[in-house]
């Protein structure tokens, strides 16, 4: 079958990032900066988070377009941006955030922004859960900590977010930036390419979506 793009949004307005090469911003945002759009424009807004956030960038620069409001995307696969948390497991992109500093870095040059508004996004599941690899958790965790030279646990890893997502939702409010966060979306089960898999075995239900945010969710309501 033929996958569509929600709303026949094309990709291709994705090819230019015209993020900023150099000048104010230092290196954890320029080269984790996916898309720029629309230099000048009002209202500022700045989309933020792991892969989740390149995965709405078609969405966020059409709206852009749209309506003329300035935008950036920044986004580094396999990483919350969750300040002051790093990633010490096998995974190749775990350097996106191998120092434990990097989030902190792209927090206050976005502060510095003063957007009018922070969309927050990640696949939260993927830092409570691991990831989770025909049935069995990957070498590459993904689970986050915040200490040097300890490998990281799944316990550990949902105490990090419970800890440092209310440090970074208060840090954007305190700068003046409304905030959006997007929660756990639907995770497939399989690759959708597997052609010897069912719809079934592909798509989650709902109650599958709802067991496997749930970590996350309860995070949430533990936050001050």
């Amino acid at each position: 079958g033929e996958i569509r793009l929600a709303n026949n949004i094309d990709a291709r307005v994705s090819n230019a990032a015209d993020c900023p090469l150099s000048g104010r911003f230092e290196p954890d945002f320029r080269i984790n900066c996916w898309s720029h759009k629309n230099p000048g424009g009002q209202p500022l807004i700045v989309m933020w988070g792991d892969s989740s956030s390149m995965s709405w960038r078609p969405v966020m620069e059409k709206l852009a377009r749209d309506h003329g409001f300035e935008l950036y995307v920044i986004g580094h696969p396999g990483c919350p941006p969750l300040p002051g948390t790093k990633r010490v497991d096998a995974g190749l992109n775990s350097i996106n955030c191998a120092r434990g500093d990097e989030m902190n870095s792209i927090l206050a040059q976005i502060v510095a922004l003063k957007p009018a508004l922070v969309i927050v996004a990640g696949r939260w599941s993927l830092y409570t859960q691991g990831w989770i690899r025909e049935g069995k958790l990957d070498e590459a965790t993904h689970f986050i900590t915040e200490s040097s030279g300890v490998q990281a646990t799944q316990e550990g890893s949902i105490q990090t977010i419970s800890r440092t997502l209310p440090r970074l939702l208060s840090s954007l409010q305190e700068g003046g930036s409304a905030v959006f966060l997007v929660k756990e979306v639907p995770v497939l089960k399989d690759t959708i390419n597997n052609t010897r898999k069912t719809e079934a075995e592909i798509v989650p239900t709902r109650e599958e979506h709802l067991r496997v945010s749930k970590p996350f969710d309860d995070a949430l309501k533990s936050m001050p």
